[in-house]
């Protein structure tokens, strides 16, 4: 790839990665993050709800989500009704994110899931009227800078290595590290542990001396194409701000020990002008 297609693909990159907190239940969309309590939650707009919900959108008692057992249940109190695969229900079983298939309730422009993290379960929201979704600045980026797009080499670990990784809210989760990303950045020996499946490509989160600063201060994610012949792409041009630095009900995993570099990483995604919440 030639230098001028490698800008414009960078710029491509950087549009769509603005572009996605904006979309229909984006980041920018989120309103809310309710952890359930066993039995009954209650949920509407008036005051006292377990899981309030815009008085412009819901009556004062929607109706009821009950957990029991690791089971989330919905029951609608009549006469509304809520939209699930485009269908009005009154009652349904909530499938959480972690089945892979999560059931996706839809109230007007209000939508939520529940998702599962650890031991606990929660209600996730999302109101696609949200002002801020319009008013946001856009992400804020580095000028491009060729030198920290660098080749690393993947040694892959001889048996399963996992990486400790805690997340925003304290959960930690231990995740089968792909291997070690060994490369050279302005003269320093480098390494990353890595996630993910090499011949489709990793993901690595890091931290670097910029957080804080410069940069978002709980680290930055970047992701990679496929291995090609143990090399590994690594343009920290498209380092990005995980979802955290835009609202307060994200759940974000956080970089693990082994990727907190000992140098500057100028590069990719700066502090954001504006935390929305």
């Amino acid at each position: 790839m030639s230098d001028d297609e490698q800008t414009q693909s960078l710029g491509e990159f950087r549009q769509m990665m603005d572009e996605a907190l904006r979309t229909h239940d984006s980041w920018l969309a989120l309103a809310g993050l309710f952890w359930l309590k066993p039995g009954v939650n209650r949920i509407g707009s008036s005051s006292g709800m377990d899981i309030p919900l815009p008085a412009q959108y819901a009556p004062p008692v929607l109706g009821e989500i009950s957990l029991n057992e690791q089971i989330v249940t919905l029951q609608v109190n009549p006469p509304h009704r809520v939209k699930i695969e485009g269908q009005d229900v009154a009652q349904s079983v909530l499938e959480p994110d972690t089945s892979g298939n999560p059931t996706v309730v839809h109230l007007g422009p209000l939508t939520w899931i529940v998702i599962e993290r650890g031991a606990r379960l929660g209600i996730r929201l999302w109101n696609n009227s949200r002002a801020e979704m319009h008013a946001f600045p856009g992400r804020s980026w580095f000028p491009e800078r060729p030198e920290f797009n660098v080749k690393a080499q993947l040694q892959e670990h001889d048996g399963p290595q996992q990486l400790r990784i805690e997340s925003t809210i304290g959960e930690v989760e231990f995740v089968t590290a792909a291997g070690t990303l060994e490369f050279e950045l302005n003269g320093q020996q480098l390494s990353l542990q890595a996630m993910g499946d090499p011949k489709a490509g990793l993901t690595i989160l890091f931290k670097d001396l910029t957080n804080g600063d410069s940069t978002y201060s709980p680290g930055r994610y970047l992701t990679t194409e496929a291995a090609e012949d143990g090399l590994v792409g690594l343009d920290f041009n498209r380092a990005y701000n995980p979802p955290c630095a835009f609202t307060k009900y994200a759940t974000c995993p956080l970089p693990p020990v082994e990727n907190y570099l000992p140098c500057r990483i100028e590069a990719g995604e700066r502090l954001p002008d504006q935390h929305v919440i």
